[in-house]
């Protein structure tokens, strides 16, 4: 879920089958949310669904998911390759100058401060991953079991 959700939204397109899910479950395992990726999420469905998403660590089917913009095509599984194959050979086919400067200047604008931003998901995740709400959510994971946290 919560990594490979931030890996999927940093690519191109995203593809998935019926039975897909997507999760931003940060908020309910006590711990934070990249900044970078924030700012993707944003940019792929809006402040208030962002917001949604991360405040509530809710489960999105893939048809909520490409309803909400994080989802391009959802395919069934005997077609899937076939369908992924076929986008793939189109942009294959581009000329490599071309794809590469358009990669370039969809991506120029996170350049800016991105630095900052590296710096800042680096202290804050060093932070919050060393609090015991954090250290008890990931234990709770691997015992199986709803997290105990301590007021």
């Amino acid at each position: 879920m919560a990594a490979g959700a931030v890996m999927a939204m940093c690519c191109d397109y995203r593809y998935a089958v019926p039975a897909m899910r997507f999760s931003l479950p940060e908020a309910n395992l006590a711990m934070n949310f990249p900044a970078f990726a924030t700012r993707r999420l944003k940019e792929l469905v809006g402040e208030q669904k962002a917001r949604d998403l991360l405040f509530t660590g809710k489960m999105l089917r893939a048809k909520e998911a490409a309803e909400f913009g994080l989802i391009d095509e959802i395919y069934e599984p005997d077609e899937f390759d076939a369908r992924v194959r076929k986008h793939a050979t189109k942009l294959a086919n581009l000329r490599p100058n071309t794809l590469r400067g358009m990669k370039a200047s969809m991506r120029k604008e996170y350049e800016a401060g991105q630095t900052e931003i590296q710096q800042f998901d680096i202290d804050e995740l060093t932070r919050i991953i060393l609090t015991p709400d954090t250290q008890e959510a990931v234990l709770s994971l691997i015992e199986k079991r709803r997290p105990r946290f301590v007021d």
